[in-house]
């Protein structure tokens, strides 16, 4: 990465970068919540034994952990506001909720924020994790900490946007997996009415053989892409119980209270109502039916 200094922003960003989270970082010391900054081993998240990784998504023989690929979307997100020609006009959000009920209260987008600090200790230095740190007590990292699922990570982070700047973006960048770009594009963006020219997916997937590539898309086109399809919001029951299983129904309150002053105008005449209601919305009888009413985020459309 080229070294360049963020220039105090002098204007509400505009652009909203997603990182989404898909496992957890959690070196190995005697408390995992907690980054382990003073020893190099611990502090190293390219090490995959500091991560808490599901069985597919660990090395196999030659093949690295998918530990890596979460690294480069970390990445993704650190070039974007530290080096991107638009740096000043961003924020970055990591995007994950406390799916792992064996390691809460630790959320994953906590976990990727301390594995961000141990990336650039690896490879920058203490001047970029200064920066770094600079950054999200200015607003422009945030932590989302509730999201179970992709739509959640979309419709979520958004919702911190307009919470830390009181507005809402202009502009979005999902930063995930390659092969999840349709869902995103095809069905989130849609289902939540986000202008498709605003709207950007920066894919990056792990390291695949062409039958496992084919093998993915052939099981994001059937669990995923094909399940949000006919459930454009995630309600329905196959994929409220899998919001279940990643401790949705046990964190559901707390989201409640983090959203709780939606639903009135602001004093800058902003009316966060239509997002309230959009987060009640089940999609119709058939879960395929979309949200009706105008979202704020349309008014620049």
């Amino acid at each position: 990465m080229a070294s360049h200094a963020v220039a105090e922003a002098t204007a509400v960003p505009t652009t909203l970068i997603v990182v989404c989270c898909h496992a957890f970082y959690v070196p190995n010391g005697p408390n995992p919540i907690l980054p382990h900054e003073s020893d190099p081993n611990l502090a190293n998240p390219y090490l995959e034994s500091n991560w808490h990784l599901k069985p597919f998504q660990r090395s196999p023989f030659a093949k690295p952990g998918e530990h890596e690929t979460f690294i480069q979307h970390i990445l993704a997100g650190l070039q974007a506001i530290l080096h991107g020609q638009s740096a000043d006009d961003c924020v970055l959000v990591f995007s994950g909720g406390q799916t792992e009920r064996s390691i809460r209260p630790l959320s994953e987008a906590a976990s990727y924020w301390n594995a961000a600090r141990g990336v650039l200790r690896q490879t920058s230095g203490e001047h970029q994790i200064s920066l770094l740190l600079s950054l999200r007590g200015k607003s422009r990292i945030l932590l989302e900490e509730h999201a179970t699922d992709s739509y959640q990570n979309l419709l979520f982070s958004i919702i911190a946007f307009r919470k830390a700047w009181g507005c809402y973006p202009k502009s979005v960048r999902v930063v995930t997996h390659a092969f999840k770009a349709k869902r995103f594009m095809a069905l989130h963006a849609r289902a939540i009415r986000w202008p498709e020219h605003r709207f950007q997916v920066q894919g990056i997937d792990p390291i695949m053989s062409y039958s496992e590539l084919e093998l993915t898309k052939r099981g994001e086109e059937i669990n995923a892409y094909g399940q949000f399809l006919n459930d454009l919001y995630g309600t329905k029951l196959a994929h409220s119980l899998k919001r279940k299983e990643r401790g949705w129904d046990e964190c559901e309150e707390a989201f409640k209270r983090w959203v709780a002053e939606f639903g009135k105008p602001t004093e800058q005449g902003l009316d966060d109502s239509a997002v309230k209601e959009l987060l009640q919305w089940q999609g119709g009888r058939g879960g395929r039916e979309l949200f009706s009413k105008r979202m704020p985020w349309e008014d620049d459309a």
